[in-house]
């Protein structure tokens, strides 16, 4: 089985939430992650939120750097997902 790259977008962290601010990744490029711990901080009204990766892999592009203001599901990182064995 070969691996799959997946978009991880903006998630909506809110019912009115329509873009949140990415305060930092906490990957880089190249770095495993495994699912469930924190890929980025996302501000959103004044709060701060650890978004966590959903899925196992390897970060192997982000598409938005810190600081940037980004609408809910546009894609902001890509993750190279580990073959289930």
């Amino acid at each position: 089985m070969s691996d799959e790259i997946r978009d991880f977008a903006m998630p909506r962290l809110g019912m009115a939430m329509t873009e949140g601010t990415i305060s930092g990744w906490r990957r880089r490029v190249g770095e495993r992650i495994v699912a469930g711990e924190t890929l980025l901080t996302v501000e959103n009204n004044k709060t701060e939120i650890d978004v966590e990766s959903p899925w196992s892999g390897v970060v192997i592009d982000l598409l938005a750097g810190d600081g940037d203001t980004v609408p809910v599901m546009k894609p902001i990182a890509r993750i190279l997902i580990d073959a289930p064995l």
